[in-house]
């Protein structure tokens, strides 16, 4: 019986220790969505300090994807959110720069990377 009672409560541990991972995952996507929105609503109101707004906080949350595993793609998640803050960074230059097909170059870049990692990670 104890053993019986042992096995559940490690294998509702582990259940439950899955679920944090996949909701802090689930958290961060949804950070980094809202943040390229806010980008996006500042290129339709041409508003620099939206952009911005966006942008910080797409930095930010770029971080949070360094920690993901993904099975056989050591340091891509790393690597990834990285080019992502570099591409923001440039966005904004770009923008300051009035180079509108730049800028929308790199909104779209960071879009296909956000598409490749979902088609890793999700298997899509």
């Amino acid at each position: 019986m104890r053993k019986i009672i042992l096995l559940t409560t490690v294998v509702s541990n582990m259940v439950f220790a899955g679920s944090a991972e996949e909701n802090a995952r689930i958290q961060t996507m949804q950070n980094l969505e809202t943040a390229l929105g806010i980008v996006q609503q500042g290129f339709m109101y041409n508003n620099r300090s939206m952009i911005a707004n966006g942008i910080k906080k797409l930095k930010y949350n770029a971080s949070d994807i360094q920690s993901f595993k993904i099975p056989g793609k050591t340091d891509y998640a790393q690597s990834e959110a990285k080019a992502i803050v570099s591409l923001a960074d440039t966005i904004l230059k770009d923008f300051d720069a009035r180079d509108k097909d730049k800028v929308l170059d790199s909104y779209k870049e960071i879009q296909n990377k956000c598409i490749t990692c979902h088609i890793i990670v999700r298997k899509w």
